[in-house]
């Protein structure tokens, strides 16, 4: 699920605990980059992490590697 482009966002929502009615949101330009932060801070937050990681998706380079900082560090 995480590789389908539109239904990875479902499982973004689930593990950040966000409402999946934000998935709307997601369309509309400029909203989506608020809602995109709010997003991976939730899913930051939830995995142990200061809640402003989820802010470092907004860096160019730095967004690549955020997901696996994430998801594998302790």
């Amino acid at each position: 699920m995480a590789y389908i482009p539109v239904a990875n966002l479902f499982l973004m929502f689930r593990v950040g605990k966000k409402p999946l009615w934000w998935i709307l949101l997601m369309f509309i330009p400029l909203v989506n980059l608020i809602f995109i932060v709010l997003t991976w801070m939730g899913i930051a937050k939830n995995r142990g992490k200061s809640a402003w990681v989820g802010v470092l998706v907004l860096i160019p380079l730095v967004n690549l590697a955020l997901p696996a900082y994430i998801a594998f560090s302790e």
